[in-house]
């Protein structure tokens, strides 16, 4: 994907620290799954009041992709559930007569590769097939993007997951 425009307009999408939409007393999702010691550290002693350049742009790359591939179907929502005492911020919720689906989207820079049959993850198919000595490997799920779309999924009671990740090195996109 090619991208034309004023680095400036990249950033628009991204959120200054104290703008993003919070709830008090609730932990976001991408919280809960990271180190609690960290997570404790940055609620007492919060990040600067502006991100730097590459921070934002990182963020806007990602809005960017994300608006890109959902198309008209982008609708990224604030959703809180006191209940569990969690909030996020979803990428997309898709509307069917089944229930909602929701759609987490992620770019990287490496895409692990294995088999399902094992537990060991290579940083490339390559890597995977030499290791494994098999020939029918195939991309991964990081877990922690698995865990984030679960836990998605039980904070908007969606009936479906979707994760798409767009692999940066390569430009190709993957779906579980």
């Amino acid at each position: 994907m090619k991208y034309v425009g004023e680095p400036k307009d990249l950033m628009e999408d991204a959120y200054e620290p104290d703008q993003r939409p919070r709830t008090e007393g609730l932990y976001g999702v991408t919280e809960v799954l990271h180190c609690h010691r960290m997570v404790f550290i940055l609620r007492k002693m919060p990040s600067p009041p502006e991100l730097d350049f590459e921070t934002r742009s990182k963020f806007s790359r990602g809005h960017a992709f994300e608006r890109a591939f959902f198309g008209r179907n982008y609708n990224p929502t604030h959703e809180v559930n006191e209940g569990l005492g969690i909030e996020g911020h979803t990428d997309t919720v898709i509307e069917t007569p089944e229930g909602k689906v929701l759609c987490e989207f992620k770019s990287t820079r490496r895409v692990f590769w294995g088999h399902p049959d094992c537990e060991k993850k290579y940083p490339s198919e390559a890597q995977a097939k030499k290791h494994l000595e098999r020939e029918d490997v195939e991309p991964m799920p990081s877990e922690h993007y698995v865990d984030q779309l679960r836990a998605y999924m039980a904070l908007t009671g969606a009936v479906k997951g979707r994760l798409i990740v767009h692999d940066l090195s390569t430009d190709k996109i993957f779906e579980w």
